[in-house]
């Protein structure tokens, strides 16, 4: 096996890696702070505390003139690029991902505001079978490329699903698109060139749960917490209860009596594997609320445990849950 010369000294002195990298970020802080990037910067930092987009003339030239944006892309390119070429060591100066289909690049973060650049590549598989719609709002502007796409439409919601319009599009440079992500969104079905778009998204200031839908028959799929808040708070408590901590039975109980409805009925969940004595005492609570959101589920739940399990009922009384 052959090692390149380069990668081989770095294993004795790290030292020009780090280089490479500082100055990386050298560049991409001067792009920021002095040169086109800073009015970008500035408005970014409004858009993202919650002004309107028409009243950011930067931005919203960017995100709605295929032309403004191509030169808002190109003086990035022109600033990072060279000190690229210069130290191949070093690591793009931006927070990016790559899957199997596209690579996503984020250029800058400003409170709920993020600009980004979205390649996908040819022939990177099957279309999408499904949908995802979450919340807050994107701005998109293609710079180069073509592709069969989808624009997706939620016109109502039901049990267990959604009705959902399609309509086909394509797109090609110059192409933009607007989306109130809880109701509208694209679909990327094949790259016939590799496609790169520019995309001004925020987020929701309370944002809520992403949903999946399936595209056959509107079938929901999948569905998580929208607020990372959330998820971290529905994580702790599956962490609790699989690590089998009954001192936490309180604060489990009392997790179960506000926020969201998901947290709260993983409460509820953890709560009747730890104890269940003092989870089927939880529920039955929940299930005797009419105004609770949850006194639904709970109520079916509670009438399938106590057919499976009669002798919960007698438990209730001895056992409240000790929040």
């Amino acid at each position: 096996m052959r090692i390149d010369e380069n990668l081989a000294l770095l294993r004795s002195d790290p030292a020009p890696q780090r280089l490479a990298q500082a100055r990386l970020e050298q560049a991409k802080a001067a792009w920021l702070g002095q040169g086109p990037g800073r009015p970008f910067l500035r408005e970014l930092h409004a858009y993202g505390e919650g002004r309107a987009l028409n009243e950011l003339p930067s931005l919203l030239r960017t995100v709605r003139k295929g032309g403004a944006a191509r030169a808002f892309v190109a003086d990035l390119t022109d600033a990072i690029l060279p000190v690229l070429r210069a130290q191949p060591l070093g690591l793009v100066p931006f927070r990016h991902q790559l899957t199997a289909g596209h690579g996503v690049m984020e250029l800058a973060r400003s409170g709920r505001a993020a600009l980004s650049l979205i390649a996908y590549r040819p022939a990177a598989g099957a279309p999408p079978a499904t949908a995802c719609f979450t919340s807050g709002e994107r701005h998109e502007v293609c710079l180069r490329g073509a592709a069969a796409g989808r624009i997706v439409g939620l016109r109502t919601r039901r049990e267990g699903g959604a009705t959902l319009v399609t309509r086909e599009t394509r797109l090609t440079p110059d192409w933009i698109g607007t989306f109130d992500n809880s109701r509208r969104t694209k679909l990327v079905d094949g790259a016939s060139h590799p496609l790169v778009i520019l995309r001004l998204s925020r987020d929701a200031l309370h944002p809520g749960p992403a949903r999946e839908y399936r595209l056959a028959d509107g079938a929901l799929v999948h569905e998580a917490a929208g607020d990372r808040r959330d998820s971290r708070r529905e994580l702790a408590l599956a962490v609790l209860g699989s690590m089998e901590r009954r001192d936490a039975l309180p604060a489990i109980c009392e997790a179960a009596g506000a926020g969201p409805a998901h947290v709260r009925w993983e409460a509820v969940r953890q709560a009747l594997a730890m104890d269940s004595a003092a989870g089927f005492a939880l529920l039955t609570g929940l299930a005797g609320d009419p105004a609770d959101e949850l006194a639904a589920p709970a109520g079916v739940l509670r009438n399938r445990l106590l057919a499976a399990h009669p002798g919960l009922a007698a438990v209730v009384e001895d056992a409240p849950c000790p929040a």
